[in-house]
């Protein structure tokens, strides 16, 4: 451990379900704030040689403005959501999360 260094980030690799790199971004909007719910992004890449495509034809991105898709990612993020203001006592007018399901079907927040 470095003492000059105040945070420490440990993040696993997740193989996505499925032959694809794929993930869920939530975004969580205030609707007092902002008229509207949140969406989703799911952003994948196609190639799976590839960890880092820079060919935008192996990649797509789907957005998603139902408030029932991807719902446990959602659930999650306002989970999230909740604590976070608790304890900063901030409120968020939006709040975006990266989530992957596994292949047993179990998400992760990235």
């Amino acid at each position: 451990a470095n003492p000059d260094v105040d945070t420490l980030t440990v993040q696993k690799y997740v193989k996505p379900r499925g032959a694809q790199s794929w993930i869920v971004r939530t975004v969580w909007k205030h609707k007092l704030d902002t008229g509207t719910d949140g969406f989703s992004y799911v952003v994948n890449d196609s190639d799976p040689f590839l960890t880092s495509s820079k060919d935008p034809l192996t990649c797509s991105i789907v957005k998603s403005a139902s408030a029932r898709s991807w719902l446990e990612p959602r659930n999650m993020l306002e989970a999230l959501l909740q604590v976070a203001e608790q304890r900063l006592r901030v409120r968020f007018k939006m709040l975006a999360g990266d989530f992957v399901c596994d292949k047993d079907q179990r998400w992760h927040f990235l």
